[in-house]
């Protein structure tokens, strides 16, 4: 059991690497010589983003984070893509307004926070963690996404991921000042015994921006006692043992408006592939050429039993 452990997440990974060649070079053909995608992933620290690897060559991916361990994620991903040269990372933060701020810097990379994590445990009346969190802490500047884009001759964002502890819904506002993305992913906070609820802002703010939630991932307080472990003797949705409340959500929603053949690839390489194949059959302006293209793609990546259906 631990050998079947230890190798699963490189099966994973290898066959998720196949398939995303496959998905690049097909953006990158059809886009051709169009303008890139661009691509900012807000709080890139201490991992990446595998789907990343499907815009290898068709989009320009900043990766950003104040934390060091921005650099180990960008290190990793550039081992995996074809053209280095579209990845960059800085080492910095996006914020509502352009300014210094108190960084918290946790023992471990993903308890660093600007929120004032003790401020939060004295209200909400909770310890916390201290192999986890740290007092130490240090003045970053943080730059607004108006700014950031300026400064570093960015284009305006196509997709977006935040996750940044805390202060989703201050990104958040920010991007959306200079940009609608097509898809946003973002990580907020429920039931956290640290962080006030944000899934409810970003939730909020995001609907009445034209955009609607297409799928979530949950993480469990006690993620053994999870409802989505379908263990007989242990837990099950319908029969619980002891049922596990949502602490985070990690959410992706994606604008309802301005379908394309633009948007097609974007959600084609984001995963949304039956999405993208239900825009594409209403889509008139679209190549021969690339709609052969996209025929096969989707015969050969949507499920027959699935295909059927639409």
């Amino acid at each position: 059991m631990n050998l079947l452990h230890r190798i699963k997440p490189k099966i994973i990974d290898k066959v998720f690497y196949s398939r995303s060649k496959k998905i690049s070079s097909l953006i990158r053909s059809i886009l051709n010589n169009n303008k890139l995608i661009s691509i900012l992933d807000v709080g890139a620290g201490n991992r990446y983003l595998p789907v990343l690897l499907n815009f290898d060559g068709s989009a320009d991916i900043s990766l950003i984070d104040p934390h060091r361990s921005l650099f180990w994620s960008y290190n990793n991903l550039k081992k995996k893509f074809i053209f280095k040269e579209r990845l960059k990372a800085y080492q910095l933060a996006l914020g509502e307004k352009t300014k210094k701020r108190f960084f918290y810097v946790g023992k471990r990379s993903t308890g660093s926070t600007f929120v004032n994590i003790f401020k939060n445990s004295k209200k909400k009346k909770t310890n916390l963690d201290m192999n986890y969190f740290s007092k130490g802490r240090e003045i970053v500047k943080i730059f607004s996404t108006k700014d950031f884009l300026k400064k570093f001759n960015v284009q305006k964002p196509e997709i977006v991921k935040i996750d940044v502890e805390g202060l989703e819904i201050e990104v958040l506002k920010s991007v959306l000042k200079v940009s609608k993305p097509t898809i946003i992913q973002i990580e907020t906070n429920v039931n956290s015994s640290v962080y006030f609820n944000t899934f409810d802002k970003v939730h909020d703010t995001l609907t009445s921006q034209g955009y609607f939630l297409a799928t979530l991932h949950p993480s469990y307080s006690y993620s053994e006692y999870a409802s989505t472990k379908d263990k007989f003797f242990t837990n099950y949705y319908d029969y619980p043992k002891i049922r596990s409340i949502i602490t985070q959500t990690d959410n992706i929603y994606i604008l309802k408006k301005n379908n394309s053949l633009r948007k097609i690839l974007i959600l084609i390489g984001y995963g949304f592939i039956i999405e993208a194949f239900q825009i594409y059959k209403l889509e008139k302006k679209i190549d021969l050429k690339d709609k052969k293209k996209l025929n096969n793609f989707f015969k050969n990546f949507i499920p027959k039993s699935i295909f059927k259906t639409l």
